[in-house]
């Protein structure tokens, strides 16, 4: 089996694996997702929340009342991006806040997922990386979303 091949098979799991965890989380939350107004405040974290996606869907959050917790893996970009969002959306501070963790590290994902009844994901890992090998960017992608994933569970 080639690496494509071996490429294509992790996909495959993968996305398995993520339409079943998306079926039950739809399931459970997709009509209090989509209210407009909320009863009491829902925090949702955003991981990839620096990112142009991420920005987007922290406003649009923002906006709708949500709180959010954006997920950064630098704590120097924190006062940056709040600028950014006060820019895009009008909120309250105190319905925005920063927690630092890295998608190839346990640490941080306990406390950035504490509190949250959504997770929003959309970080990936960054940097440069070999294309020959598929493995330098699926593995640490699959990894961090794995990571995620369970922490959000327990």
């Amino acid at each position: 089996m080639n690496w494509l091949q071996q490429l294509q098979e992790q996909f495959l799991k993968l996305r398995h694996f993520r339409r079943s965890v998306v079926r039950n989380i739809q399931k459970r939350t997709l009509l209090n997702m989509c209210r407009d107004e909320i009863e009491m405040p829902v925090r949702v974290l955003v991981t990839g929340s620096s990112g142009f996606v991420g920005a987007h869907c922290v406003a649009q959050l923002l906006e709708r009342g949500y709180i959010v917790r954006g997920q950064l893996r630098d704590r120097s970009r924190i006062e940056s991006l709040r600028s950014v969002m006060k820019s895009q959306a009008e909120f309250d501070d105190a319905k925005l806040d920063f927690c630092v963790a890295d998608l190839s590290d346990d640490k941080g994902w306990k406390e950035a997922v504490a509190g949250c009844e959504y997770v929003l994901h959309l970080a990936s890992p960054s940097g440069r990386v070999d294309p020959s090998d598929p493995d330098k960017f699926i593995g640490p992608a699959r990894d961090g979303t794995l990571r995620v994933l369970r922490q959000a569970s327990r």
